[in-house]
């Protein structure tokens, strides 16, 4: 039951969240923050396996999407 109720409130949250006015815009805006970022390999999985070989440190692989105004809180 309390499942049932936890995933009821959950999906009626996210039926509700009000999303990007601009999606396009604001994924663009997120692409050009991410690329000039120095703690980020936007998109270039060939340089972070090569930082993690000559760091020594792991690899992490972010798969993201650009968040709504709900999720940005």
């Amino acid at each position: 039951m309390k499942s049932t109720l936890l995933a009821a409130c959950f999906i009626t949250g996210f039926l509700h969240a009000e999303s990007v006015k601009d999606r396009e815009g604001a994924v663009r805006a997120d692409k050009a923050r991410m690329e000039n970022d120095q703690r980020w390999a936007y998109n270039d999985v060939e340089s972070g396996f090569k930082q993690a070989r000559l760091t020594g440190k792991p690899l992490l692989i972010v798969m993201r999407c650009v968040p709504c105004l709900a999720c940005m809180g």
